[in-house]
């Protein structure tokens, strides 16, 4: 019986979301939809249109076994962004420096063998001296829109690019 109504469940959920037209729609009562006429879906050159935004740079190896991404803050940025950007640099908030992100790879081993050990940070990136200064600060890490950016945008390919898992 149990099997029976597991089944008749699992059927009606393929019918319903095979019969899903706009899912966005059917959520809401009609109240938002993908196809609504306030919002547009942006081609190529629409989006070379846009205005604003950080600039994310990276992932770039700067050794064997670690890399890191930085972020250029843009002169339209919204005050919030300007001011997680300043905060997260802390003391290197200095002309030349960037926000960056930085993972790092290390081989550990246990009684179960080795395996990848992935450490993260929040880092100042020089432009002149192309280095990444460390920023020990975990809140930084952790709560930082910027570093959170970063982190979201490129964390797994440079997992993948230092060797992964």
């Amino acid at each position: 019986m149990f099997k029976v109504l597991k089944i008749a469940m699992i059927g009606g959920i393929l019918v319903a979301c095979a019969n899903a037209e706009d899912f966005l729609a059917k959520v809401t009562a009609g109240a938002l939809s993908d196809i609504s006429s306030n919002v547009k879906k942006l081609d190529v050159t629409d989006m070379n249109k846009v205005k604003g935004g950080l600039e994310l740079v990276g992932p770039k190896n700067f050794s064997y076994n670690e890399s890191g991404a930085y972020a250029i803050l843009q002169n339209n940025d919204s005050p919030y962004i300007k001011n997680e950007y300043k905060q997260g640099l802390g003391a290197y908030n200095l002309p030349g420096y960037h926000l960056a992100y930085t993972v790092k790879r290390e081989i550990k081993s246990s009684r179960y063998g080795r395996y990848p050990l992935f450490t993260y940070s929040a880092a100042a990136y020089n432009e002149k001296t192309k280095e990444y200064h460390k920023i020990s600060s975990s809140f930084v890490l952790n709560n930082n829109a910027v570093v959170r950016q970063l982190r979201d945008a490129f964390k797994r390919r440079m997992e993948s690019d230092l060797g992964g898992w």
